[in-house]
């Protein structure tokens, strides 16, 4: 009985021995990456934040530190990743809910390729449990998904002026018979380097123009502005020389009466010119001008037309077009880019004067915009047609690779000028002053349009020619009815078309008819001349045969082909 008595009290003992509830084990600490995943671009730097939260433990102490750890099997693409603040220092968590948070810091490799990239966090650390401490590891993840970062580059590109000179404003007048009309104009250099420029005038009505320097740029000709010029001074670049054209109005001139008179200014070092026009119409009531606006127009378009020229003419001389293509470089960021050049490509024909290459920046930042100009020039036509010219930016992105863009231009061939040439010239040989004078001027103004000043002079010789001709045959009618006062004004007029065109022998004629004496220089015996001088009256026969035989000779003149 005592046995089962003391069995009792030592089960009662051990029972009152062991605690009511099982113990709590010491637990990992809670980690958080933030944020899990982010989009990034190589050579971007980034960072993100570790909290470590202990969330058990009682009375135990929690130590450890994080880092991110570049040995574990689930890593990927970390080759491609700079570690820049990696690691924590020692931490210690000693009640629950109590937390840490950490910032780190990494950047991507301008090479990292695109794809996913995966970086693990690892916490690392003990619980201090009596009596021994409690080892714990925890590993958490934080993706990345790396995307280049496009370029934003922008390209356009256009026909511009190749012609380094600009002739402004375009005018309008109202002006009186008998009198001096004003139109003030400038020249200016729109060129890189230095230049001189000539300057000519004509009158569609032949009416006498002289050109005056105006000294003091107030578009008005002052009582000491008595300089007559035929060519500007040295202008430097951007530089703009005043003149002021002044049109003589005859006394004849009558109401409703139109003038048009061209104003044109020609490079001394290339081929290139550039023209106003300034109307005249006569009026019986108050003179005025109105002038154009005195800017330089910017030319812009996609496609230069190109007229076909007249060997005849020229004989064959090579052809020197110039032409100037412009591109516009614009970085939109938020990249830089870097090595940028244009390279152009004519195809199927020739531009001369290209450069293989056009630099355009070694480096261009965000919103950065560069023109480049592409001078060339034509040396031969090419066949009737359209052409495209190939205009490709190179450029270098923030990851280098290289990227590029085009764009086209058109250059159309045509033969409209050409034609109306040839029929300025048959009706010209034919005598139909009127059809060919108006055929020669709607050439020049193709071939101005096209910068073909070649032609532009050829041209303005055959004007010059026909309007010294209609001067001369009228002269001739004049003196045929007895009128030698308009027959000796129109003669003038012709002499002096004549002397620009170095016409000697025919200026030497008008001379001896102005004077009455015979073409020859002698005076057939028995005949009795007449001098041409206001006042002088009546004609004999040998008058008129004169006037047949200086006809015929003219006739042979003006027809003459150059071999």
């Amino acid at each position: 009985m005592k046995c089962k008595i003391l069995i009792i009290l030592l089960i009662l003992m051990l029972v009152s021995s062991m605690p009511t509830t099982p113990q709590e084990q010491p637990k990992k600490p809670r980690v958080t990456v933030t944020p899990q995943h982010m989009i990034v671009h190589p050579g971007d730097t980034v960072s993100f934040t570790v909290e470590v939260e202990r969330i058990s433990g009682g009375t135990t102490v929690c130590e450890g530190t994080v880092y991110i750890d570049l040995t574990h099997p689930s890593g990927r693409g970390l080759e491609y990743i700079t570690l820049i603040q990696w690691q924590s220092d020692k931490f210690s968590l000693h009640e629950i809910g109590e937390s840490r948070e950490f910032e780190f810091i990494i950047r991507f490799k301008p090479n990292a390729p695109e794809g996913r990239y995966v970086v693990p966090i690892t916490v690392k650390g003990e619980v201090k449990a009596c009596p021994d401490a409690i080892p714990f590891e925890v590993t958490e993840f934080i993706t990345f998904e790396v995307l280049k970062e496009p370029s934003n580059v922008s390209m356009t590109a256009w026909f511009a002026n190749p012609c380094n000179v600009c002739v402004i404003p375009d005018n309008t007048g109202r002006a009186r018979p008998g009198t001096s009309f004003h139109y003030p104009h400038r020249i200016c250099n729109l060129g890189t380097q230095q230049d001189t420029f000539t300057i000519e005038a004509e009158s569609s009505s032949g009416w006498e123009i002289t050109i005056y320097w105006d000294q003091n740029n107030n578009k008005v000709l002052d009582a000491t502005e008595t300089r007559e010029v035929e060519s500007t001074d040295l202008l430097a670049p951007d530089e703009c020389y005043p003149v002021i054209l002044v049109l003589e109005i005859p006394d004849t001139a009558e109401e409703g009466d139109t003038d048009v008179t061209i104003i044109t200014a020609r490079s001394t070092s290339r081929e290139c010119s550039d023209f106003a026009t300034d109307e005249t119409i006569i009026t019986t009531g108050t003179p005025r001008t109105t002038p154009g606006l005195f800017e330089c127009a910017e030319f812009e378009a996609d496609t230069f037309v190109l007229q076909l020229g007249s060997c005849y003419v020229n004989y064959c001389v090579p052809y020197k077009i110039p032409v100037l293509m412009r591109a516009s470089v614009t970085n939109h960021g938020p990249t830089e880019i870097s090595n940028v050049k244009i390279v152009v490509e004519p195809l199927n024909f020739t531009i001369s004067g290209l450069s293989p290459q056009y630099y355009v920046a070694d480096k261009m930042v965000a919103d950065d915009e560069r023109t480049v100009d592409i001078a060339g020039y034509f040396t031969s036509l090419p066949e009737l047609g359209s052409y495209i010219i190939n205009i490709t930016l190179y450029y270098i992105d923030k990851y280098g690779d290289q990227k590029s863009l085009s764009e086209q231009l058109v250059v159309k061939m045509e033969d409209t000028a050409k034609n109306y040439f040839d029929q300025g010239e048959i009706a010209f040989k034919n005598g139909d002053y009127d059809t060919a004078l108006e055929r020669f001027k709607q050439a020049k103004e193709m071939y101005l349009g096209g910068n073909f000043d070649l032609m532009v002079v050829e041209t303005n010789k055959y004007i010059k020619l026909i309007t010294a001709s209609q001067y001369f045959d009228e002269a001739m009618q004049y003196l045929a009815a007895g009128d030698t006062e308009k027959a000796r004004e129109l003669l003038l007029l012709a002499k002096k078309l004549f002397e620009e065109l170095e016409e000697q022998r025919i200026v030497i004629m008008i001379e001896k008819i102005i004077e009455g004496e015979p073409p020859d220089g002698g005076e057939t015996s028995g005949s009795r001349t007449i001098r041409i001088t206001p006042g002088g009256q009546g004609l004999t026969w040998i008058n008129i045969f004169l006037v047949v035989v200086i006809a015929g000779l003219l006739v042979y003149i003006f027809m003459r082909r150059p071999k």
